[in-house]
């Protein structure tokens, strides 16, 4: 998965932007700047500030010493600083423990972005983004079961042996699975389906799908 990661140089004044644009464009520069950085650099500027923008923190380490030695040539300096976007914060990071993530907690973030998304479609759209889909052994079983999850709150939809309930990511879909599975008869099938399948069909509209209690 591409991320956000971008290298800010501050100058003291503007028209050091403006030179170092023009240095960065020049032909004598280009085949040596387009080397060490390929295509994956992308480069704007506003007032003093100049931003270079990567997919990666190495990519944008590479790009800020290639600013560094231009700058040198230049007879230049300015303040670098090298950020990282946080999508759940909204808001660009340089601290080092802001941008030093450890694998697992990479992943703890990345998930909870993926179910803050999930949560906003279902409540944008009245649709839920996942389900819970039950499969029980006779439909006898069924209709105890859906009118036992009504007596509690949940919206549900029910097939013959079939019993669907919608959920909003997730987290939120696993968390009544394991609700269900305490009170579901014996021999029931339950599992959790993302894309909310055959619900998309399903008269939900306008409903919203909090957390389960």
């Amino acid at each position: 998965m591409d991320e956000d990661w971008r290298v800010t140089a501050r100058f003291t004044g503007e028209p050091h932007v403006v030179q170092i644009l023009e240095a960065l464009r020049h032909r004598r520069l280009a085949g040596e700047v387009r080397r060490r950085l390929g295509e994956e650099i992308v480069v704007s500027s506003s007032g003093r500030h100049m931003f270079l923008y990567a997919s990666n923190a190495e990519a944008a380490e590479e790009a800020a010493q290639v600013l560094r030695d231009v700058l040198g040539q230049h007879d230049l300096a300015a303040d670098f600083r090298l950020e990282r976007w946080h999508p759940l914060e909204q808001l660009w990071d340089d601290s080092p423990t802001g941008m030093r993530h450890d694998a697992a907690e990479e992943r703890t973030i990345r998930h909870e972005h993926e179910q803050y998304q999930e949560r906003q479609r279902s409540q944008e759209t009245g649709l839920p983004e996942w389900m819970v889909r039950m499969e029980l052994p006779s439909h006898h079983d069924a209709v105890a079961l859906a009118q036992q999850m009504t007596a509690y709150g949940h919206r549900v939809i029910r097939r013959w042996k079939f019993v669907l309930a919608g959920a909003s990511c997730e987290d939120d879909a696993n968390v009544l699975a394991r609700k269900i599975r305490g009170y579901a008869p014996e021999g029931a099938a339950i599992r959790t389906e993302g894309g909310a399948g055959g619900l998309r069909s399903m008269p939900f509209a306008g409903l919203s799908f909090p957390p389960p209690a």
